[in-house]
């Protein structure tokens, strides 16, 4: 299990709520007010999963999949992110969160803003993103306000990924230093480290490895031929 608690991706003013009237429909997602090449980031740790320009009335989106390990009968959650005027990732690549993952704009918009959408498939496989609009389907649209500042239990996080390599494809190659120095606050402390880098430290209280977001796992998915 992971958790994860989105952020929201703009620090700035909500200019059309979820569930505001939009052409006859209510609208599905958050508007920021941004001016151009204001920074977006991500909202949680996870993989892009679409990072292109469609015609649809999005323009430029990017969707990050929060559960990129989530398997079937699993909660799949994900984020788009619409209208930036530039994008600062590729599809297949995995951010952190808080990294800027491009800068706000007017993409297929008259004003300029950032669209914010939070996608809670359920179960559901198999989501695509080729639609006209970024994706196929819109099953799962919901409330970003229910989500953002929320811890939200689930399977198939990023760093469950980062702790399945580190079990399955490099544990031949960590150390653990343990640190004796008594008089000092952080004594005893079991460090882990990986190919002499620090990268987390083993928390001995709940058995578990817990990594700083400082790890590359690009670098290490790179390492194993992923």
């Amino acid at each position: 299990m992971g958790t994860l608690n989105l952020q929201p991706p703009i620090g700035s003013r909500v200019t059309s709520p979820y569930g505001a009237p939009r052409k006859g429909r209510p609208h599905k997602g958050i508007d920021y007010h941004a001016h151009i090449g204001t920074a977006i980031v991500a909202s949680e740790t996870g993989k892009v999963v679409r990072a292109a320009f469609n015609s649809g009335g999005f323009g430029n989106v990017i969707v990050i999949d929060h559960t990129p390990l989530a398997g079937e009968g699993e909660r799949h959650i994900y984020t788009l992110y619409a209208h930036p005027s530039s994008m600062g990732v590729l599809a297949g690549g995995y951010v952190k969160k808080g990294n800027q993952i491009g800068l706000s704009g007017d993409s297929e918009t008259e004003d300029p803003h950032l669209h914010f959408e939070v996608i809670d498939s359920g179960t559901k496989m198999g989501w695509q993103t080729t639609g006209k609009m970024g994706f196929d389907g819109i099953e799962g649209r919901r409330n970003p306000n229910k989500y953002l500042g929320t811890n939200i239990e689930v399977k198939g996080t990023a760093m469950d990924m980062i702790r399945q390599i580190i079990t399955d494809g490099v544990k031949n190659r960590l150390e653990y230093v343990v640190d004796i120095d008594h008089d000092r606050e952080n004594a005893s402390r079991i460090e882990v480290w990986l190919d002499k880098k620090i990268i987390g430290h083993f928390d001995k209280e709940n058995s578990t490895i817990r990594l700083k977001y400082s790890y590359d796992l690009d670098e290490e998915l790179r390492k194993i031929g992923a």
